[in-house]
Formats: C-alpha cells, structure tokens, sequence
C-alpha cells in the first residue's frame, strides 16, 4: 500500500518541479502548483477512501505504516 502513496507523492514532485522550470512568473507559477496539490490531494483522498475505509484493520495499517 505505502507504494501507492511514495508514487502519488513522487507524481506531485515530479509535477511542481516542472512547473517551477517552466512557468517565470511567480503568480501563475503559484495558482499552477495551487491546483496540482488539490489535484494529489483528491487523488490521495480516492485511494483512502476506496481501499482503506472499508475497515478498521485497513484504516489501522495506514497509521502504522505512514
């Protein structure tokens, strides 16, 4: 599981590194990397809801893990 997690991070990173060489100007540089974090986070918030909420040993096993 915790492997589903390092990629969506490591796909954010990778994400607002990208923007940070692409984008100059430092208001649209951060509405850019504003929007990609909402984006990891509804992500993020899918692959909890989908395959850890459904019991408690799921939800125990997340704390324990991160």
């Amino acid at each position: 599981m915790s492997e589903i997690y390092n990629h969506l991070y490591e796909d954010l990173e990778d994400k607002l590194r990208m923007i940070d060489l692409e984008e100059d100007n430092l208001l649209k540089k951060s509405e850019l990397s504003f929007q990609r974090v909402l984006i990891a986070i509804n992500r993020l918030q899918n692959v909890l809801t989908k395959n850890l909420v459904d019991s408690q040993a799921g939800e125990i096993l997340f704390f324990k893990e991160i």
